[in-house]
């Protein structure tokens, strides 16, 4: 069975895996945006797999507008707030060279 301090440094490493998978992601998705654009096509079929590009929308509420609007009070009654637990993993050698530092 493995120790806390184990599976502690084991969780710090998926993350950081995590984060330099995302990043290759992101880069890739980048890469096939860039060609499909530049070539005027939406979708592309390469090496058994399919590549599209799909235009969506996403909207938010100004919330500051809508206080200088409406006031504080009427806001409140509208907004909605949600309490969660995260847990943040940093390395200890960070946190402290990052102390050092400041």
């Amino acid at each position: 069975m493995k120790t806390d301090a184990k599976l502690a440094t084991e969780l710090l490493e998926v993350i950081e895996q995590r984060k330099c998978l995302d990043k290759r992601e992101s880069d890739l998705k980048d890469l096939f945006k860039t060609k499909l654009n530049s070539q005027g096509i939406t979708t592309l079929s390469v090496g058994g797999v399919l590549i599209s590009l799909v235009s969506k929308e996403r909207s938010s509420l100004d919330k500051k507008g809508l206080v200088a609007a409406f006031g504080e009070k009427l806001i409140q009654g509208f907004e909605k707030v949600s309490k969660y637990v995260q847990v943040d993993v940093k390395s200890e050698a960070v946190t402290r060279s990052k102390k050092v530092a400041a």
